[in-house]
């Protein structure tokens, strides 16, 4: 019986030491349980806390700041004016200096004209055009010298020397009509009446170079309106060198007018005489053609007519060289035909000649053309 009390006893004891373990853990779990809610409040309020300040940020600044923004604003507004302003002017700058480009380059075409000599710049294309019909009408000759002609013959080739020398005055663009003789439609008897012109002088003194003193749209603004300033002194030194260059330019063409009055207009003059004066003997020596004679009449008009082409050749400033040398020389010998020797000290040796040499201002101009040997071992 005891014992039955006892082991009940010791039965309610368990029990009751297991309930209050239950209500301990209970207890720590609804205590956790509180814990993380609370931790839950508070991140919430947290969040909540944050996207409240960032709607507050996101809303429209006090009236002053507004404001503020405003005044950088109209300062920005106000800076892309000046800058545009500024660059208006430098594109103008652009288009003047493209303007001074054209200028200097119609000077340096001015000049370069001039480069080759006086002699060589008026009377190359006219000389080299006499010279064609001089070899010509010498190569002629010496063929027909020796040959002989009937009077048929020396009519048509009478009248060929006439036929060239009206092509040699189309060639050059100049025209005979009566008394009145032009050159490229200019009448060579009229004087030039071009004025020489003296040019401007003016001392100019340039301010200083501008320098941005400060950082700011104030300073800035400032330092651009300096530095147009500067420009503007600038170009009026640059439009006063146009004035001179202009006045140069101007002043060349007077002298070369006066050049071509001098030197090219008797040379013209002298081609023109020169043409009506074949016509005339070559009319002359037809009429009086025999079969007897023709030979004799044909090289007396044609040894006048080469004499007139060799008179104005002398005008133009050519010599003649009919005589080179023996031995073949680059510069002034022109090769047409080379013969085969075995002996090397005839290498180069001249052994025919078809023209003369022609120089002008120590240059050549037309080479004498020839006939050379050449060694071949």
């Amino acid at each position: 019986m005891n014992e039955n009390f006892n082991c009940e006893a010791v039965e309610k004891e368990e029990v009751a030491e297991n309930e209050k373990v239950e209500t301990t853990e209970t207890v720590e779990e609804t205590a956790e349980t509180e814990t993380v809610s609370e931790r839950e409040d508070v991140c919430q309020e947290e969040c909540d806390c944050d996207c409240n300040e960032q709607q507050e940020s996101t809303e429209l600044p006090p009236q002053e700041e507004q404001e503020e923004q405003v005044e950088v604003s109209e300062d920005l507004q106000e800076m892309i004016k000046v800058i545009d302003a500024h660059f208006v002017f430098i594109r103008n700058l652009l288009k003047y200096n493209k303007e001074k480009d054209t200028n200097i380059g119609k000077m340096n075409n001015e000049l370069s004209a001039y480069r080759e000599g006086f002699y060589t710049k008026l009377f190359k294309s006219i000389a080299l055009n006499l010279i064609g019909l001089r070899e010509d009408n010498a190569k002629a000759l010496r063929e027909f010298k020796d040959k002989g002609l009937t009077k048929d013959q020396a009519k048509k080739y009478l009248n060929y020397a006439v036929y060239d020398s009206e092509d040699l005055l189309q060639n050059l663009n100049i025209t005979v009509d009566g008394d009145r003789i032009t050159y490229n439609g200019k009448d060579i008897d009229k004087w030039c009446d071009g004025k020489i012109k003296s040019c401007p002088v003016d001392d100019f003194v340039l301010p200083e170079e501008p320098v941005l003193k400060e950082k700011t749209l104030a300073g800035v603004t400032e330092y651009l309106g300096a530095v147009q300033s500067y420009t503007t002194e600038v170009l009026k030194m640059n439009e006063h060198y146009d004035k001179i260059l202009r006045v140069f330019i101007e002043n060349t063409s007077v002298y070369e007018q006066g050049v071509h009055q001098v030197l090219l207009y008797p040379a013209i003059k002298k081609i023109a005489k020169a043409y009506l004066k074949t016509v005339e003997e070559s009319d002359a020596g037809v009429a009086k053609l025999t079969d007897e004679n023709a030979t004799e009449i044909y090289v007396e008009c044609i040894s006048a007519f080469l004499a007139r082409i060799e008179e104005i050749l002398e005008v133009c400033g050519v010599t003649i060289d009919s005589q080179v040398s023996d031995k073949y020389d680059p510069i002034k010998h022109r090769i047409l035909k080379s013969s085969a020797t075995n002996l090397p000290e005839l290498n180069g040796k001249v052994i025919a000649r078809y023209t003369d040499c022609y120089e002008m201002e120590g240059k050549v101009i037309y080479p004498q053309k020839v006939d050379v040997l050449k060694y071949q071992n």
